[in-house]
């Protein structure tokens, strides 16, 4: 196919396809998928309410418009530093000067929440489906999302979502789409139409795609759709494409960079590079300790805002209680993410000194406070393991035969810190097994929107006292967390630190959004 842009006819594709097939290149990679009525659940008039008014309002050029066609980026988020009338790109600007930000909203999502959320239950079915039907490609689609876990739709492959409203494209080949990644097309009807099929112009084959189909297709190869034959002006074929732009992957990811620099007082130099926000934070790290594994830790695995489409996020505005801060990784973050400050408490000497030096610049937007967390308030001892690996994971426990005193610490109540900060919105705790005791204990919660817990299952693996403090804790919160179980189903299989034991909590008064039903492999409250 050497000519692209051209509109193409049905007598193209002498095989048009109204049924279940999967369709191969000469190298054996999947070209096209169909399958006929499988998307079950979905309520076209609610996406179709959605989509279409927002489509009409803002979509495409005169003459677009003209035909009643319309093309419109409508969710999800976007990963290109240009701005295009057509394609839904949002476009700022400062002292008259337009402000590109590689990494953003999509002026729907941004604007139209209640629509947004709308289209989610759509999203998921997608997921599942490619899931389902093409396992492999899916995941290689999954391994890519998974490093840009902000910038996905509800936790799903995909980046972002396309609308076409009574649109016949021309042969084109889809930009800016994943390499080697695939594209999910649905669509949604209303009245009476005919045509508009799917082609594939070098292969001469076409799908008829209509109301609960799914298509999946490699949108690097060359495709249009014939001519779209409307029996009333008030029919409606609306065209819903999922996709991951690459983009979202270059883009959008946080990778760290370590520079060998090794200062005067032989903490080591990291240089972290994110993307979204841009920036760069160098930060100090003790060589040979764990300091570099909880950095990779908090800025690239993530674990305290993973759940990101139960509306659990950190952002601009909050103010964090950081307990068992450490060097300041947490903070650090927390507040290249824009919140308003946040407040660390951490007990132990070498830890404290190194995060003062961490967050020397940023005395306004830091409290400071050396003092452990605990049950009670006066003086305990301090413990530190002897695996030399994590010399400075101190923990006010001590486990037999595997802890030494090291310090004599000040310790305060939790209910006491919120009393003394009463702006503190949220909580992050990683205490080494203190939380466990804290967690039972009753709590007023006043004003507390999100909490992240690190639970200690190294400290105590007993599965029945967790679940009680879950129980507890969905009295006040909505609650997400990740744990792996053994056979015993009574202990926790410990296989990663610290993913497969984190407790997310999200204030019941604070909208869940997009989500309504929260799932994950282990449990949901």
């Amino acid at each position: 196919m050497k000519e692209k842009n051209v509109f193409l006819g049905e007598e193209w594709f002498p095989l048009i396809l109204d049924e279940d097939v999967d369709v191969f290149t000469e190298e054996g990679n999947l070209l096209a998928s169909l399958r006929k009525s499988v998307s079950e659940g979905s309520n076209p008039d609610e996406i179709i309410n959605a989509c279409v008014p927002f489509i009409k309002k803002t979509g495409g050029s005169s003459s677009v418009k003209k035909m009643g066609q319309v093309e419109r980026m409508i969710g999800g988020y976007w990963g290109e530093p240009t701005v295009r009338g057509l394609n839904g790109r949002s476009d700022t600007f400062k002292d008259g000067k337009l402000i590109r930000t590689p990494c953003r909203l999509t002026r729907f999502t941004r604007d139209n929440k209640d629509e947004w959320s709308s289209l989610i239950p759509s999203v998921r079915r997608a997921d599942k489906h490619f899931k389902d039907v093409f396992p492999k490609q899916y995941q290689y689609q999954r391994t890519l999302a998974d490093k840009v876990p902000d910038w996905t739709i509800d936790d799903t492959v995909f980046s972002t979502i396309s609308v076409n409203l009574n649109w016949r494209t021309p042969v084109h080949k889809d930009k800016g789409d994943l390499k080697d990644g695939y594209t999910l097309l649905t669509v949604n009807e209303k009245g009476s139409w005919n045509g508009c099929y799917l082609g594939f112009p070098e292969y001469g084959v076409a799908f008829n795609v209509r109301q609960g189909d799914i298509a999946i297709i490699d949108p690097h190869q060359y495709h249009c759709n014939t001519p779209l034959k409307l029996d009333s002006d008030d029919a409606v074929r609306l065209t819903t494409i999922y996709y991951m732009r690459e983009k979202i992957i270059t883009r959008c990811s946080e990778p760290i960079q370590v520079d060998n620099t090794v200062g005067d007082d032989e903490t080591k130099i990291v240089t972290v590079s994110m993307n979204c926000p841009k920036s760069k934070q160098k930060i100090r790290v003790r060589p040979g300790t764990s300091d570099e594994s909880v950095l990779k830790e908090v800025f690239v695995e993530r674990p305290y805002q993973r759940p990101i489409a139960m509306g659990f996020k950190i952002k601009t505005g909050q103010v964090w209680l950081d307990l068992g801060a450490n060097i300041g990784t947490f903070a650090l973050w927390a507040l290249e993410r824009g919140v308003n400050r946040v407040v660390c408490y951490e007990p132990e000497p070498t830890n404290y000194s190194m995060l003062q030096k961490n967050t020397k610049s940023l005395k306004n937007k830091v409290i400071l406070v050396k003092e452990g967390v605990d049950i009670t308030s006066g003086e305990t001892n301090l413990y530190l393991p002897n695996d030399v690996s994590r010399p400075y994971r101190a923990s006010i426990l001590q486990q037999k035969n595997n802890g030494r005193v090291v310090h004599s610490i000040k310790t305060t109540t939790l209910d006491k810190i919120l009393k003394q900060y009463p702006t503190v919105t949220c909580i992050k705790m990683d205490i080494e097994g203190a939380e466990i005791q804290l967690l039972e204990q009753d709590h007023e919660w006043k004003g507390i929107t999100q909490l992240a817990v690190e639970y200690s299952f190294d400290k105590d693996p007993s599965l029945k006292r967790f679940y009680d403090i879950i129980k507890k804790l969905t009295k006040t919160f909505h609650v997400q967390y990740s744990t792996k179980v053994d056979s015993n189903k009574d202990r926790v299989n410990y296989t990663h630190f610290p993913k497969q034991a984190m407790i997310w909590c999200l204030a019941k008064d604070v909208p869940q959004t997009p989500k309504q039903v929260l799932k994950n492999k282990s449990g949901i409250v």
